[in-house]
């Protein structure tokens, strides 16, 4: 193999492990002994031919290895080797069986925690579903301060934190090196215009952020990706799925604050089904139990 082969092969993921590794040489010297330096030479010195495979074998245990993961899936989508299907969001779906917003999540926890030289030892006690919301926020300085509060909560609680602007030190997460900060100033008719829009897109979008509303109006009004597809015309529980179980909840919470909910996952949908005719059969016997005695009471 050539040295131009080979550098080819390594696609457009192992440039951001090569950043990471020379970021970590100024640092003192040292090499990529971290597990996230040695996850990534790994992950970028597999050969094509090999990528898919591994990719194969982490498929039942993406919640343990979803780091390693997000690093193929990236080698995957840049470099073009999901042959044989329509789409990268294709081959996510029948190889690994989630939406591909999952897989963008895990790329982006990738390229973030490898380009930022973040030490795993330090976010390796939060889940893929924690990470991914801190991954674009946290810098090797701050992490371990991040870390500490996500722990304490809830997924729904560090997007809500997240979205308030608290954070670690006090500061606001959002003033980062990839956020723009927009300033307009409004009639008070065009305000209430572009609030009901907003407000509409969000609904549309199946987003609570406006920031993501915005967007979504934007690349309608562009004609551009973001406005071909429209979420609102997707059947409602094919949205959910995209979005995942967290988001869903959080939605339904936001949308029905009065609405008490309690969820459980099983492992199968026909796991699913039995238990719930297994509850709903035992409500209605103790329905049936009760009825004597209420109207024993009534007479």
């Amino acid at each position: 193999m050539t040295a131009a082969k080979a550098e080819k092969d390594g696609g457009g993921a192992q440039e951001q492990a090569q950043e990471s590794k020379a970021a970590q040489k100024g640092k003192g010297g040292k090499g990529p002994a971290d597990h996230i330096m040695a996850v990534a030479h790994k992950v970028e010195g597999l050969p094509k031919g090999k990528v898919l495979a591994r990719a194969a074998e982490l498929v039942a245990t993406v919640d343990e290895n979803y780091f390693e993961l997000g690093g193929l899936l990236l080698r995957i989508r840049d470099d073009s080797l999901h042959e044989g299907y329509e789409s990268f969001a294709q081959y996510v779906s029948d190889v690994f069986g989630f939406e591909e917003r999952k897989a963008e999540y895990l790329m982006s926890i990738y390229k973030h925690l490898v380009h930022k030289a973040i030490p795993w030892d330090v976010v390796k006690s939060l889940g893929w579903s924690k990470l991914k919301e801190l991954a674009p926020i946290i810098t090797e300085a701050t992490a371990k301060e991040w870390v500490e509060k996500a722990e304490k909560l809830s997924v729904t609680e560090l997007k809500a934190m997240l979205k308030k602007g608290d954070g670690a030190g006090g500061k606001d997460p959002k003033t980062t090196s990839d956020v723009v900060n927009l300033k307009f100033k409004l009639h008070k008719d065009q305000s209430e215009l572009v609030q009901n829009a907003i407000a509409k897109a969000k609904g549309e979008a199946g987003t609570e952020h406006d920031n993501e509303a915005l967007a979504a109006m934007a690349g309608i009004y562009l004609g551009g990706n973001a406005g071909t597809i429209t979420p609102a015309q997707k059947d409602p529980a094919e949205l959910m799925k995209g979005w995942g179980l967290e988001a869903t909840l959080a939605a339904l919470e936001a949308a029905f604050p009065t609405l008490w909910l309690r969820a459980q996952e099983f492992e199968t949908p026909e796991a699913a089904k039995a238990a719930m005719e297994a509850a709903a059969a035992e409500a209605e016997a103790q329905q049936k139990a009760a009825e004597p005695e209420g109207a024993a009471a009534q007479a």
